[in-house]
């Protein structure tokens, strides 16, 4: 399947399951391939070129796998946002002007041997992605490999269990 000179989006899948998206080659879009709301889908062997925004693009999408895909020019090659437990393995990522690899709110994902080249940053994890693999990737020509921020743990504005341990013992008191 080619889709030359899509305005939007060159392949566009949501809240779908068990999907294949194999040997496509998408030019000319903002979003190359983007799914949403789904599971288990595999893209491989795709050629995504010259996608204004991101080649890939996934948002709350658990236990999928992108593996030997080559996407390059354009900001983001790889987008990963709020997604779980996704393997993206053995891609050529080249030519970014932002991120190759861009991990936002998404946790327990493996990036791995990839091929990551010619742009500015070649991994990024923001602070609420954790426990994500990297590993076994090669950079060349980056501006910065890897740009993992800091996790900084969520606090909660609830009354924690020694707090309202107390609060039950004080009304027990006062009620007898």
């Amino acid at each position: 399947m080619s889709c030359p000179n899509t305005s939007v989006t060159g392949i566009y899948v949501a809240n779908s399951y068990n999907n294949e998206i194999f040997n496509n080659t998408v030019t000319k879009s903002n979003y190359g391939v983007a799914l949403s709301f789904g599971d288990k889908n595999n893209l491989r062997n795709n050629i995504i070129n010259k996608n204004f925004v991101d080649g890939i693009y996934l948002y709350f999408c658990n236990n999928g796998y992108i593996f030997k895909n080559q996407i390059k020019d354009g900001e983001c090659r790889i987008k990963v946002i709020s997604s779980q437990r996704n393997e993206v393995d053995d891609n050529s990522i080249s030519n970014f002007s932002i991120y190759g690899v861009n991990l936002f709110h998404s946790c327990s994902n493996e990036i791995y041997r990839n091929t990551i080249a010619k742009g500015n940053i070649g991994i990024y994890v923001s602070s609420n992605s954790i426990n994500n693999i990297i590993k076994d990737n090669i950079f060349s020509s980056n501006n910065q490999k890897i740009l993992e921020e800091p996790h900084i743990e969520e606090t909660s504005n609830l009354p924690g269990f020694e707090f309202i341990l107390i609060i039950i013992i004080i009304f027990i008191i006062t009620v007898k």
